[in-house]
């Protein structure tokens, strides 16, 4: 996991779309774009569109973390431990 969010970050830095300098709300502005197009391919029906949108936005939310110097994995795992501790209430 750790490999696949260290090279889906650094082709976009490689891209030019993720600086040292990028803020939190460049991130959400993309997570939003990415939402809008998500809405609009389920909408009309395009469930491969739909799925590519889907992993779009959970890339560009593992960016931010990973921009932000968080352990993504870490940070899924403590998330899921917590939806799991829900279900058993």
């Amino acid at each position: 996991m750790k490999e696949l969010i260290k090279r889906n970050y650094d082709s976009i830095v490689a891209r030019g779309l993720i600086q040292p300098h990028t803020a939190n709300g460049e991130f959400l502005r993309k997570i939003r774009e990415e939402y809008e197009e998500l809405w609009q391919a389920v909408i009309h029906g395009l469930p491969g569109d739909a799925k590519e949108e889907a992993s779009d936005i959970i890339l560009v939310c593992m960016n931010m973390l990973h921009h932000m110097g968080a352990d993504v994995e870490k940070e899924l795992i403590k998330n899921i431990e917590k939806n799991e501790r829900r279900a058993k209430c």
